[in-house]
Order: structure tokens, then C-alpha cells, then sequence
């Protein structure tokens, strides 16, 4: 009985398991909508047909590399910037070893980032070109006729 659902209740979740989930194959081609790169995926197993769209933000990690090759194959293709391509990795730390010692109170502490004295940008100054500018004498006409204009009053 449909009244018995609450209309804003959340759908229950289900899960998929991982052999009906498609596997990408290769990436075909990518583009840019607005600030989100999409990009073409052909699915292992299928037809051309059932190629599909992809925003980058849902490709799992484990496609990292498919899109790397693509972009080496294709350097002129839409690609997103070298930050959102790395923020989009998962990130792998390795353990450190015991035998190097790290100060706790120098860790701690957030470095600042070299500051470089840079000298002022030079100010542009927009030169009236037309100050200086003399209208020819005399010009002529497609017609052939010769046209003398009036001379002006320089203000």
C-alpha cells in the first residue's frame, strides 16, 4: 500500500555486486561543461552504442591511469587542470622508518612559503594617437574623383 511510504523517506539502499558492474574498457574522447570535465568511456564487452559520458568526479581511482594515457595519446583533448587531475588521486602514504627521528615541535609547524620580491609592474599609459594625426590631403574616390577635405581647427 503506497500510503504506508513516507514521501520524503530516503530509497533503500542496494548494492550491486562488482561482476554486474561494467568495466571501462578505454577512454574515448573528453570534454568540458562549464567548470566539469566529462569523459567518453567505452565499456568493456559492449557496442559502441552504449559509450557513455562520465564526469572525472565519478571515474574511480583505479582509472587514473586509462585518463593519463588518454591525455598522452590526445595532448589537444579538453584536460582538467594538473591540480584537479591530483586531487582527484588517492593520495598513498608509506610508513617511515624508526631509525630517522622527526622533532614533533618542528613537524608541528606550518613552513610559509618563500616570499620572492618581485620589482612593480611599469604603469601603461594609453597614448592618444590621435593628437598628432594630419588627414591627408587629398584622397580619391572609387569613382576617380578627387576629393580635397576641408581643413580642420586643431583643438
Amino acid at each position: 500500500d503506497p500510503s504506508l511510504f513516507h514521501a520524503h523517506a530516503d530509497p533503500i539502499p542496494t548494492e550491486l555486486s562488482p561482476d554486474l558492474l561494467p568495466t571501462i574498457d578505454t577512454i574515448v574522447d573528453s570534454r568540458k561543461i562549464g567548470q566539469r570535465y566529462d569523459y567518453l568511456i567505452h565499456w568493456k564487452d559492449q557496442p559502441d552504442s552504449e559509450d557513455s559520458w562520465i564526469p572525472l568526479s565519478d571515474l574511480p581511482d583505479s582509472t587514473n591511469e586509462l585518463v593519463d594515457n588518454f591525455h598522452r595519446r590526445h595532448p589537444r583533448s579538453k584536460r582538467p587542470p594538473s591540480s584537479v587531475l591530483s586531487s582527484s588521486r588517492q593520495v598513498v602514504f608509506t610508513p617511515q622508518s624508526d631509525d630517522v627521528e622527526i622533532d614533533s615541535a618542528d613537524s608541528s609547524r606550518p613552513v610559509p612559503p618563500a616570499t620572492v620580491r618581485r620589482s612593480p609592474s611599469p604603469i601603461f599609459i594609453n597614448p592618444n594617437l590621435r593628437v598628432n594625426y594630419q588627414p591627408a590631403p587629398q584622397t580619391t574616390t572609387r569613382s576617380g574623383r578627387v576629393a580635397r577635405p576641408p581643413n580642420r581647427l586643431n583643438l
